[in-house]
């Protein structure tokens, strides 16, 4: 996270940029009964940015980044038909998800499923990374006890996707932002060893922590996970052979 706050400072190619990560599983707590669901978590900008809009209510927005901001979620319309019963209501619903107070401000329109990949279902909530603190439930590897992974400069585990300035490529947002994620990535290392007591510094394994992660700008138009050729090759050629044995037994069936 503060890599994202970093590139987002230091952007000058791109109107927007957006963080955002898999939860996995949440508790969530609705009119007395408990179930598990699937969670996202995701900047508040993540929606505006995509133009993705909600079905009723609204989407998570800038201002729900906020920590003094109200906690809020929105959720698919899928599990607004499972566990809802399509009631308009849910909006202004209050929920716990993983014991944590929040509000329902909207359903998000159900021909979007994500940026995670090509066919997928969408996760059933999304909330503000503002909330990760008190959502997380195990603590982080790398840190200590009640830090939060939104300070770890070491801790790697958010997606991150912006929309172009007009006219500008991928490539020039690698110079823009090359030389910045290097610095702050090799700062953040620094300041991380140095916060370990002498005895965890002098192991061999954080004696030889020198590397520190390249950045990869890609374009982002088919989502984070694009589908290698060789594979996409294959998918396609067990389609047809599906398709074929559908049509055997169709004629099978008009024979009998």
């Amino acid at each position: 996270y503060p890599m994202y706050q970093q590139l987002v400072a230091d952007n000058r190619s791109m109107t927007d940029l957006a963080a955002f990560a898999p939860f996995g599983r949440v508790n969530v707590f609705v009119d007395g009964q408990s179930e598990i669901a699937e969670a996202f978590i995701t900047s508040g900008n993540y929606y505006p940015m995509l133009g993705v809009t909600a079905r009723i209510g609204r989407t998570l927005l800038p201002e729900d980044d906020r920590p003094t901001a109200p906690p809020v979620a929105v959720i698919s319309s899928k599990y607004w038909h499972s566990r809802f019963g399509t009631d308009p209501a849910v909006v202004g619903k209050a929920i716990k998800v993983n014991n944590v107070p929040v509000t329902i401000v909207g359903v998000i329109a159900p021909t979007f499923s994500g940026v995670q990949q090509p066919v997928a279902n969408p996760p059933d909530i999304s909330l503000p990374l503002s909330l990760d603190p008190q959502l997380s439930t195990s603590p982080v590897p790398s840190a200590g006890p009640g830090v939060p992974r939104l300070s770890q400069a070491t801790y790697w585990w958010l997606q991150v996707m912006g929309r172009l300035k007009p006219g500008v490529t991928a490539a020039q947002v690698q110079g823009n932002l090359e030389g910045v994620f290097q610095n702050t990535a090799r700062s953040g290392l620094s300041a991380y060893l140095e916060s370990l007591p002498e005895k965890e510094r002098s192991l061999s394994y954080n004696r030889s922590r020198t590397e520190v992660p390249r950045l990869l700008v890609e374009p982002g138009g088919r989502g984070m996970y694009d589908v290698p050729t060789n594979e996409l090759r294959s998918v396609t050629i067990l389609a047809v052979v599906v398709g074929l044995v559908l049509l055997i037994v169709c004629a099978n069936v008009a024979n009998l």
